[in-house]
């Protein structure tokens, strides 16, 4: 009998070895004001996981907070590459991807990041990204405004890495689309009170308010342009607008796409709408697995996984195709959403 035992666990240990552990590690926030958004990207990698079926490897997910803070960022990083040594490590927008991506680099571990810079993943070759990227954003939000007939725009924008981008690109096209910007306002995150700004870009009589900013400062300029009695229609970056009273019957540029299929899935799942950013982690996460089960074997390393993604073309992901380019960006078109009824409704895809 102990001889029959011995030889079973002989046969089984080829089987158990090809089991390895591919450690995914994601840097979002969890705290703070945007912590809604960290919850979605969580959220989306949890659906992912808990739907995965015959897989040759384990797929842990470890999450760590940042509440998008670079210094939280840099250390959760150092945490996850060193300490936890994951393979994968994962960040949201071009501010943290900028912190993450030099620490990977060096760790020659694949960082898969949200962000909608095309140049992080075209400068660091253990960076990929998985968004709809600025230039998209930039023309369908020029798009917008020429269709509209709005010729002049007051702009208030973040003072943030990624809104910096989109920005440059902004100014540099808007001629192009008959469009002027004859007000700019940049701020800092801590400013609260905008009134002074509204009034003197009230004063030049603008056709439009393009807001690029997060939340709440998006909310808060809205309100207080309404309190001061001015009715001009907004616009801007409102994906993160939590009361879509203020945006009602506007139309906006948004980062956000996803299948009908992953959003009935999400909503059963999680009793509620997926927020933001959810479709990307649920698709990075079987982009991952997907790259990872072509070696059932053995697990791969970070430069043979990289090979493996960027060989992917219209894979069928919760935003829909998907095809990565040489740089590691795997990009999806800006949408129209408009608010209808207090409901987001798709308008362009």
């Amino acid at each position: 009998m102990k001889k029959l035992l011995s030889l079973t666990f002989i046969l089984l240990m080829p089987i158990i070895g090809l089991c390895d552990t591919v450690k995914i590690g994601v840097i979002v926030p969890l705290t703070g004001n945007m912590t809604f958004v960290g919850e979605d990207v969580k959220n989306g990698f949890l659906l992912a996981q808990e739907r995965k079926s015959d897989s040759q490897h384990n797929y842990q997910i470890i999450f760590e907070d940042n509440a998008l803070d670079l210094k939280r960022t840099a250390s959760a990083a150092q945490k996850l590459l060193h300490v936890d040594q994951v393979d994968v490590v994962v960040s949201l927008w071009p501010p943290a991807a900028r912190v993450v991506a030099p620490m990977a680099e060096r760790a020659k571990v694949l960082h898969y990041t949200i962000a909608w810079d095309p140049a992080i993943a075209e400068e660091y070759h253990y960076t990929l990204s998985h968004q709809s990227m600025v230039d998209s954003h930039v023309r369908e939000t020029l798009n917008l405004l020429e269709k509209k007939k709005f010729k002049t725009a007051a702009f208030f924008q973040l003072n943030e890495a990624g809104f910096n981008i989109g920005t440059d690109v902004m100014l540099s096209e808007a001629e192009n689309y008959g469009v002027e910007f004859i007000e700019k306002v940049i701020f800092d995150p801590s400013q609260k009170n905008f009134r002074s700004e509204i009034t003197k870009a009230a004063s030049k009589n603008p056709d439009v308010y393009l807001i690029w900013a997060v939340y709440p400062e998006t909310e808060i300029i809205i309100k207080q342009l309404r309190e001061q009695g001015i009715n001009t229609p907004v616009t801007g970056f409102f994906d993160v607008v939590q009361n879509y009273e203020l945006i009602e019957g506007t139309t906006f540029v948004s980062e956000i796409s996803a299948t009908e299929k992953f959003q009935k899935l999400y909503r059963e799942r999680f009793k509620q709408e997926f927020k933001l950013k959810a479709p990307n982690a649920y698709d990075i996460f079987n982009l991952l697995v997907r790259s990872y089960e072509t070696s059932p074997e053995r697990k791969l390393d970070a430069d043979s996984v990289i090979t493996q993604l960027k060989s992917i073309e219209n894979f069928p992901g919760a935003v829909g195709k998907i095809s990565i380019d040489s740089s590691g960006n795997s990009e999806y078109p800006a949408v129209w959403h408009k608010v209808v009824n207090g409901k987001i409704k798709v308008l362009r895809r």
